[in-house]
């Protein structure tokens, strides 16, 4: 292996942009059969293109070739010549790069194996492993466990890995080879970005040279180009885009307990006036002096803290037991490789394994971990998502506009008010009490042990407008609680609700059910609502509570630490608190009343869910009872102010496969919703769970 010397620096292309450093990177790779004979063609073709970095597999050089008869202006040469005919590999890299060569001692080295040639250069702060492999056509296909190998190293040392080379699998090919190919990248987070076939020759067009980078990694452009007077195979070709954000510093403002002293803390809320609240005259002046005390006592127990959070590891499922497992992976290699006994080749395969096996596990768990701690911050749920490339980026493409908090507050507070049926709905349950509730429905005097309860239910730490966590007011309600109780029954007491909290932050999270009910939660409309808690036999008192509940409401928009503006909410029961859900229930309660007794309904929060069950030569009889209670709801969801979302409804024929070939095989009529067709699906979600055709759960 040799490493030329720099020759004519070339002058970074490193850009800042506001708060991103930008880098694109690029890169090719050329299988160029003999690179000295055709060396004077690939100059000119690589120069033109002015790549960052050259990957060259059979370069058929020999130790007695000097470096200087191949080197491109500006580059820095690194070989690694076979000792035998043909093969070798090499790069050429920009002289600004910063290099390493990386060390791979512990794989074999015989005529057997695939070659690799691996470095190491760091961009943004990014380390980034750089590889060209090539594997001769007639090294097996098992062979491909030293790129394996190779890999299990470099995730230990680098952020990032591109992979280019000759692997003589035919990614157009669906067989086996590519299967274990595609299962060593998919281990290690890698895709293989070429799309056309790179060796056309007379009888054959194969995809075998190949460049495989991170999922995660945005590619600006990729493709082929013809090498013509090089090589038969075609050049291939891509741009990454390295940007990353500056290391700005990303601060979390929160209560400082590392001094707090819960004695002191005790006798300074013990000699608040708590029983002033009782003197004061409406709920508002009321709840403002109860907030206002705990700040005051806290901001001298507990002042606020600012907090510089560092990046996280941008491979946080590799773990310290993941790390022990490629060490102790690559130990049994070099163990087989100098024995050759069986019993060491087994021990290898079976580490190979467990590591291909704990390293999905890790990402899973990992996976698991981030969705539940961030349950309730949807705009990280998002991100997340984006990074692990779950969704399909072409389609889910989000214009950086949308991520300004006051357009999105804009979008759901100005909604178009919820059209329903004045004339026979609203009326109806204005007029009416449903049969069988004599006795009305009125509040309660809340007690000490009411609260306690329904705090210690409250699993949320976050913090609202009040600027008051769970933890500040367990810890201080000893002392308050006889206070917050009596806010709490004049609210009710007089039908009113605190302005302060009346204003909610939202972090909107797009959902999919199986009768789809669109923004069904910001559509309820308040007379309607009201009405029907009327119809459920509320008392006056209680209607009039909730219409203060739910009357000039607010909503912010919070996205990092950017907040919206403040705008009014004038319809939707409130997301996010315990309320919302119940109301909800309350609005759609009398839905099933409204469908004929042939199918079952099944209502959780907005997911609306119809069964009907039949003999397969009857399923036509059973589609047309399914659209009459499809007209029916259609119906019932127009009077009450709510929009069917017809393209995200789905239709599952659930059976064993004999009973649903059976009945599709029999099948004329069609599920409708609103004049459009409900296609049947293979499989739908319900709940979080998976159901295929033939009742399977995922």
């Amino acid at each position: 292996m040799e490493r030329s010397a720099n020759l004519n620096p070339a002058t970074n292309t490193m850009v800042s942009n506001n708060n991103k450093l930008k880098y694109k990177l690029s890169l090719c790779h050329l299988n160029s059969r003999s690179l000295i004979s055709t060396f004077h063609y690939f100059s000119d073709l690589v120069t033109d293109c002015n790549f960052d970095i050259i990957a060259v597999s059979e370069t058929w050089l020999k130790p007695t070739i000097s470096s200087a008869s191949v080197q491109l202006p500006g580059y820095d040469l690194l070989r690694a010549d076979r000792p035998t005919k043909g093969g070798g590999l090499c790069f050429y890299i920009k002289s600004h790069l910063k290099l390493k060569i990386i060390n791979l001692d512990f794989l074999p080295d015989n005529e057997n194996s695939i070659e690799q040639l691996w470095i190491s250069i760091t961009i943004n702060k990014i380390k980034v492993a750089v590889g060209v492999v090539y594997k001769p056509p007639n090294v097996s296909t098992t062979h491909l466990n030293e790129l394996e190998l190779t890999l299990s190293h470099l995730t230990l040392e680098s952020n990032e890995i591109i992979l280019l080379g000759d692997i003589n699998v035919d990614f157009l090919t669906n067989n086996n080879s590519l299967k274990y190919l595609n299962n060593i990248l998919e281990i290690y987070n890698l895709h293989q970005i070429i799309s056309d076939p790179t060796r056309i020759t007379n009888t054959s067009s194969t995809l075998i040279d190949v460049i495989c980078v991170n999922k995660t990694r945005k590619v600006l452009n990729s493709g082929t180009m013809d090498a013509e007077n090089i090589s038969d195979h075609r050049l291939v070709h891509c741009t990454i885009d390295l940007d990353v954000e500056k290391p700005t510093n990303r601060k979390l403002i929160m209560k400082d307990f590392r001094n707090f002293i819960p004695e002191e803390f005790e006798y300074d809320a013990a000699r608040i006036c708590w029983n002033h609240v009782y003197n004061l005259s409406d709920i508002d002046t009321k709840l403002n002096f109860f907030n206002n005390a705990i700040l005051a006592v806290y901001d001298i127990h507990a002042p606020l803290r600012t907090i510089h959070l560092r990046n996280k590891s941008p491979k946080p499922y590799i773990t310290d037991t993941i790390k022990a497992i490629i060490r102790l992976k690559r130990k049994a290699f070099t163990k087989f490789r100098k024995s050759g006994a069986q019993q060491d080749k087994l021990y290898y395969k079976d580490l190979s394994n467990y590591l291909s096996f704990a390293i999905r596990q890790e990402k899973t768990a990992y996976i698991n971990t981030q969705l539940r701690i961030n349950k309730g911050n949807p705009k990280k749920i998002w991100s997340l998502f984006s990074s692990w490339n779950i969704h399909n980026k072409k389609q889910n493409v989000i214009d950086p506009i949308l991520l300004a908090p006051n357009l999105i507050n804009n979008f759901f507070a100005n909604m178009p008010i919820a059209e329903i049926n004045r004339e026979t709905a609203l009326p109806f349950y204005n007029k009416n009490i449903r049969p069988g509730i004599e006795q009305a429905m009125i509040f309660s005097e809340v007690t000490n042990e009411d609260i306690t309860i329904a705090l210690n239910k409250i699993k949320s730490n976050a913090i609202g407008v009040d600027n008051i966590s769970l933890k500040m007011l367990h810890l201080i309600y000893p002392f308050c609680k006889e206070a917050l109780r009596h806010i709490i029954n004049f609210s009710l007491k007089t039908g009113t609700f605190p302005s302060l909290w009346k204003t909610s932050y939202i972090r909107p999270l797009s959902k999919v059910s199986r009768l789809d009910y669109s923004k069904a939660f910001d559509c309820i409309n308040f007379e309607l609502l009201l009405a029907k808690l009327k119809y459920y036999n509320c008392s006056d008192k209680v209607i009039t509570w909730f219409y203060n509940y739910l009357h000039n409401r607010n909503q912010r928009v919070k996205i990092d630490s950017v907040l919206s503006d403040v705008l009014p909410v004038n319809q939707g029961v409130p997301q996010g608190s315990i309320l919302g859900p119940i109301l909800y229930i309350i609005f759609t309660a009398d839905l099933p009343y409204h469908t004929t007794s042939e199918i079952s309904l099944h209502l959780y929060a907005d997911d609306t869910q119809m069964y009907i069950s039949c003999n397969p030569l009857c399923i036509n009889e059973a589609i047309d009872k399914l659209n009459t209670n499809l007209q029916r709801i259609s119906q019932w969801s127009k009077d009450n102010g709510l929009l069917i979302n017809a393209s995200k409804t789905e239709a599952v024929c659930i059976g064993s496969n004999a009973v649903r070939a059976l009945a599709l095989s029999t099948l004329c009529n069609k599920i409708k919703l609103n004049d459009s067709e409900v296609p049947l699906s293979e499989e739908v979600k319900s709940l979080g769970v998976v159901i295929d055709c033939e009742k399977r759960q995922f």
